[in-house]
């Protein structure tokens, strides 16, 4: 499929050239693109270090996180978390996953 032409100016696109536009490529079906950034901000205890770290563990292995989620695909993926809190329990956690996963 031919791409969208580049235009100077204002950056505004026409819907033609937004349907010319490649659909993403995804590490998680629908949920992370390829080459994005993300957060995950979230109440305490909501879950969201465990989440982190499963996604995260999960792509840099070559897993895929969900069932039925692989990733359209396989690309060699780095995983940097940055824990603001919890560190202590950082270790038993990558431990209890890995454990899980074999």
């Amino acid at each position: 499929m031919p791409e969208a032409p580049k235009k100077k100016g204002t950056g505004f696109l026409s819907f033609d050239d937004l349907m010319l536009m490649r659909d993403p490529a995804w590490l998680v079906k629908g949920l992370i693109p390829v080459g994005s950034y993300g957060s995950i901000i979230g109440h305490s205890q909501s879950f969201k270090t465990f989440f982190a770290l499963g996604i995260g563990l999960s792509l840099a292995t070559g897993r895929a996180p969900f069932k039925n989620c692989e990733p359209d695909e396989f690309v060699p993926t780095q995983f940097l978390m940055i824990a603001g809190e919890g560190v202590d329990s950082l270790k038993a956690r990558v431990r209890a996953w890995c454990e899980h996963q074999g």
